[in-house]
């Protein structure tokens, strides 16, 4: 079993479990409680940690938010996403631009798809397939932000001057605000954009 880091931005991290099967639920912040087994089944193609506690709410190995997690994640979703149309006659032309509306949990289309209300209804009738855009969009949200974090800390370890680069890096230590986080299937694999800029090569490497 394995957990995922869930949550509206960096700051905010909790974790939920992954149970072998589980109803189509979300945590109120429209990111999802589980993955089916099928989606995690290859362990060793994520990065995980493994955690212990006395109280046994951290023993199952944490989903991990890396580049490594949203592309395999994404690979996942975009077999799924091909299956779901070839079965229901649909195209991916031109292709469809997907987010995660943050206050449902629902998977909604970018409103200029010509059938986007019957894919809409496709994606969330399916309870793994929403879940796992789910959480790609939690995981990516995390993942955006990371980097900036890990260059604070290298310049606090560096710096002569620790107050200036706090000062310097003040925003990172209030709230933080929440990203545009949007998946585009062509067909055959999806882009990333991050407030509206392409991710994918920067998070895939293509």
């Amino acid at each position: 079993m394995l957990s995922s880091i869930s949550g509206n931005h960096a700051g905010t991290m909790s974790e939920v479990s992954l149970p072998n099967k589980r109803g189509d639920q979300d945590n109120g912040d429209g990111f999802p409680e589980g993955l089916s087994s099928a989606s995690l089944r290859v362990v060793e193609r994520f990065d995980v940690a493994d955690f212990s506690a006395a109280s046994g709410l951290l023993s199952d190995p944490l989903l991990l938010p890396t580049t490594r997690n949203v592309k395999e994640l994404s690979a996942d979703l975009s077999a799924k996403l091909a299956h779901l149309l070839s079965h229901a006659e649909m195209s991916a032309q031109p292709p469809i631009e997907f987010r995660v509306d943050g206050r449902t949990g629902s998977i909604r289309a970018n409103s200029d798809f010509p059938e986007a209300q019957r894919i809409e209804e496709l994606v969330n009738a399916d309870p793994e397939v929403k879940r796992l855009f789910q959480t790609v969009n939690a995981i990516s949200s995390h993942t955006w932000e990371i980097p900036k974090h890990l260059q604070f800390q290298r310049e606090y370890l560096a710096s002569d001057n620790p107050e200036q680069v706090v000062a310097k890096y003040s925003s990172l230590f209030g709230p933080q605000p929440g990203h545009d986080i949007s998946m585009v299937f062509d067909g055959s694999a999806i882009r990333m954009l991050v407030d509206g800029r392409d991710w994918t090569q920067a998070c895939f490497g293509r």
